[in-house]
């Protein structure tokens, strides 16, 4: 989820950077989709108290990443009813980081998201660089393409 979401967010800064607050809204959201990493793991450590989900076992681990989204949700939220007009960045991010939080915290109940990890982990890594350096350029290729102006219309004489 992380991964599209990295790419929507390239893609959508290269696009508007002609627009200064929706260029840059886009560039600092992208960094938010990664909160739950860190902040997850200190939350275990730093704030226990804040896992108010309380699972047991190795699903507790979900609970923090799910927490975490939560938060980072709240966050740019907040950021978009501050300047509604501008916000589309926020909302972008938001989307990708609930919907990381609902399948990171349900993949334990769908099997098929095991064998869909192992399959994944059967691709060699060569094979990830190379697919991951291709959507990267593609995502920059149509996001610069995407934000060129509009073509001028030829001076009539």
């Amino acid at each position: 989820m992380a991964i599209a979401a990295y790419l929507t967010l390239f893609y959508l800064a290269l696009k508007h950077r002609r627009n200064v607050r929706l260029h840059a809204g886009y560039m600092l959201a992208t960094p938010l989709i990664l909160f739950e990493s860190p902040f997850g793991r200190f939350m275990d450590l730093l704030f226990p108290a804040w896992n108010f989900i309380g699972s047991e076992g190795p699903h507790a681990i979900l609970d923090t990443i799910a927490i975490s989204d939560g938060i980072a949700i709240v966050f740019a939220m907040t950021l978009y009813f501050m300047d509604r007009k501008h916000g589309a960045p926020w909302l972008v991010a938001s989307g990708f980081m609930a919907v990381q939080a609902v399948l990171t915290w349900f993949t334990p109940q769908m099997p098929f998201m095991a064998d869909l990890f192992a399959a994944y982990a059967t691709i060699p890594e060569a094979v990830t660089l190379v697919v991951g350096l291709a959507l990267g350029a593609a995502a920059a290729w149509f996001g610069w393409e995407a934000g060129k102006p509009p073509a001028r219309k030829p001076a009539v004489a």
